[in-house]
């Protein structure tokens, strides 16, 4: 280029775009200086230092959108659409620099080859756009839209379809069933801690929830997540059948649950006549035991759900985890209050023993 300055038109720029108006210029200068019509990439590179190969590449595949340029086939060579017509005075005969008009989208319009080429340097294959244009063609007749190039419309619009196809295989990845050994991360607990949730409660709730999920056989990547909200909803329940009494009481001969308990159990599945059956047994046991507690409510409930998952025959697996999670709340376990101690100062041997014979008896 003369004195090392580039001259573009303004309307080549405001037409083709700023790079590709300079670009256009290169192009002029060195078939300027060449006789052969064909310009290589070596030599285009040389005359623009300041582009990198791929910012050249992609100012290059512009034009040929364009169809200002042509890439000749097996090399790494271009032209001018109109190699008799080389000459800036005669440019404007067949590379018009007026604004084109605009025209709806055709029925049999597809996508040329150059959108195809570059489409596949992003990383979309060919399949891949020729899948779009349908959906292009509806969404933009549906839109009755009209565009100067339609080429670059559709591919931006493949563009964006790959990158959400990128996105969607991606959060489909990392989707997985829950695992036999999955516990809530330390951020989750700290979240239902805050929410006023008891740690000893959560844990109690982990095998429930492991149960569940893994027999609907889901896959998710939020498994953290769907914890919180199954622990809140039963925390909540469990409050709500929480006596107003901050001393533990053993239970007495004529115990029964609160009508509080019966609306939370319609939640479960759990029919009343059931539960209601369960009283009886439920009372002798803890007589027996001679334990007290602050909400005789919440150990029936435990209670009913055991016996009405044994009446509905579950998996022997299923039934073992649910064994482990009553025991757990059945254990027998020291209250500070001294008023929660065992009747008649009975030694933790002799409770325990008893509590195997109730446990056999009852066939629990």
């Amino acid at each position: 280029m003369k004195d090392k300055h580039i001259t573009i038109s303004k309307e080549a720029a405001i037409t083709l775009g700023l790079n590709q108006s300079v670009l256009l210029e290169a192009l002029y200068s060195l078939l300027d200086k060449n006789k052969d019509l064909s310009i290589d990439f070596e030599s285009i590179l040389q005359e623009t230092p300041f582009w990198s190969k791929d910012e050249l590449n992609k100012t290059i595949d512009n034009l040929v959108v364009k169809g200002v340029i042509v890439k000749e086939k097996n090399k790494n060579s271009f032209y001018l659409v109109n190699k008799s017509k080389i000459k800036k005075k005669e440019i404007s005969e067949y590379t018009d620099f007026t604004t084109p008009d605009e025209i709806f989208l055709e029925e049999e319009w597809k996508p040329n080859k150059q959108i195809l080429n570059q489409a596949l340097e992003y990383g979309i294959p060919e399949s891949f756009v020729m899948n779009q244009i349908q959906d292009f063609k509806h969404f933009y007749n549906e839109k009755h839209e009209k565009s100067r190039s339609w080429e670059i419309k559709f591919l931006r619009f493949v563009i964006k379809q790959w990158r959400l196809e990128e996105i969607t295989e991606y959060k489909e990845a990392k989707r997985k069933p829950i695992k036999k050994n999955w516990t809530p991360d330390q951020e989750a607990i700290e979240i239902l801690i805050k929410a006023g949730v008891k740690k000893e409660f959560i844990n109690e709730e982990v095998d429930e929830f492991k149960l569940y999920w893994s027999e609907k056989g889901e896959v998710s990547d939020t498994w953290n997540s769907k914890f919180i909200a199954h622990a809140r909803r039963q925390w909540a329940k469990f409050s709500n059948l929480i006596e107003n009494s901050d001393k533990p009481l053993p239970i007495t001969d004529d115990w029964t649950p609160s009508e509080d308990f019966f609306q939370v159990l319609s939640l479960t599945g759990i029919t009343k006549d059931f539960s209601e059956s369960c009283i009886p047994e439920f009372i002798l046991y803890w007589k027996e035991t001679g334990q007290s507690h602050n909400s005789w409510n919440s150990k029936f409930l435990q209670h009913v759900k055991f016996q009405w998952q044994k009446n509905m025959k579950y998996s022997e697996q299923n039934i073992s985890l649910l064994e482990e999670r009553i025991e757990k709340s059945w254990d027998i376990s020291e209250v500070n209050d001294p008023s929660s101690k065992t009747i008649n100062k009975k030694s933790q041997e002799e409770v325990s023993l008893k509590l195997k014979e109730l446990k056999k008896k009852h066939q629990i």
